[in-house]
């Protein structure tokens, strides 16, 4: 019988070397999930502890790969390491399988599609104006990854206002409603990116504000601006996905759909389009 305990699993984070942070971060989200120690005899045993703890395959494996790293930085039984190993090795084989059938099962959106969708909502609530805003941000203009957490809406000059108010204009995420820019910072490329906004985005998010006054383009239902990209994406995504009815739905949808049809334009339209949604080349024509 072989066992790992949450402490072998916790001492092999804090020795890990030359592991890059997303890693980490990945492996300490795995070790708060652990609440007893792996006692198994077998990987198929081992196996089947990670999938009670996790669910699917991926997860699995990417608990896998924190036992696997505690089996190559402690000092453990030649057995244990081999059965971990084929353990990390069966879930990885796996989890691609998983994924490529999660693939499989999604419903391709087109951007013609979403775009017919979003011009038929009438915006006559907080739920039906963020949904509506949504859709249209990621396909009226190229779109950007879950970036317009924070956006601020400008009503009248832009540049007049900072000057009197002292800020930095490529130092906030805002709207110029006047000149039709956002200004808004990329997590992803750690820099700002200026857009230049179509009109039909820009009527759409003026008569949201008739509907409903505010401060951000996106904000709680109390009125509060979003702190974070993941609370945006916590909270709109699950209306999104529920009004969509595709509980798949995210930020990558609309991406991957915008993408194919830049594809179906001409040259100048495709490096355009993987300009602006700060993709390579080779990453932009692969879809």
């Amino acid at each position: 019988m072989f066992k790992i305990t949450k402490a072998d699993c916790e001492n092999a984070i804090n020795n890990a070397d030359k592991v890059n942070d997303q890693t980490i971060k990945l492996w300490k989200r795995c070790l708060k999930k652990i609440h007893k120690d792996f006692i198994f005899k077998s990987k198929d045993e081992l196996e089947q502890q990670l999938l009670d703890i996790n669910k699917t395959y991926s997860s699995a494996y990417n608990m896998s790969t924190l036992l696997r790293a505690t089996c190559k930085i402690n000092e453990v039984d030649l057995k244990l390491r081999e059965i971990v190993y084929d353990c990390y090795r069966d879930l990885r084989e796996k989890s691609g399988d998983e994924q490529f059938e999660n693939r499989m099962n999604k419903k391709q959106w087109s951007l013609e599609e979403l775009i017919s969708i979003m011009r038929n909502i009438n915006m006559t609530d907080y739920k039906s104006i963020m949904i509506k805003l949504l859709i249209a941000m990621y396909t009226l203009n190229p779109p950007l990854r879950n970036d317009y957490y924070n956006v601020k809406i400008n009503e009248s000059n832009l540049k007049k206002d900072c000057r009197d108010n002292n800020c930095d204009l490529n130092a906030s995420n805002n709207i110029d409603l006047k000149n039709k820019i956002l200004n808004v910072y990329c997590l992803k490329s750690k820099k700002f990116q200026k857009v230049l906004l179509c009109d039909e985005l820009i009527d759409i998010i003026k008569e949201s504000l008739i509907v409903l006054p505010r401060d951000y383009l996106f904000t709680k239902k109390n009125g509060d601006n979003f702190s974070s990209a993941a609370s945006l994406s916590v909270s709109l995504l699950n209306l999104l996905k529920e009004f969509m009815n595709d509980k798949h739905f995210s930020f990558n949808t609309f991406r991957h759909a915008y993408a194919e049809w830049s594809l179906k334009q001409d040259v100048k339209t495709r490096l355009k389009a993987a300009d602006n949604m700060m993709h390579s080349r080779l990453t932009h024509f692969h879809y």
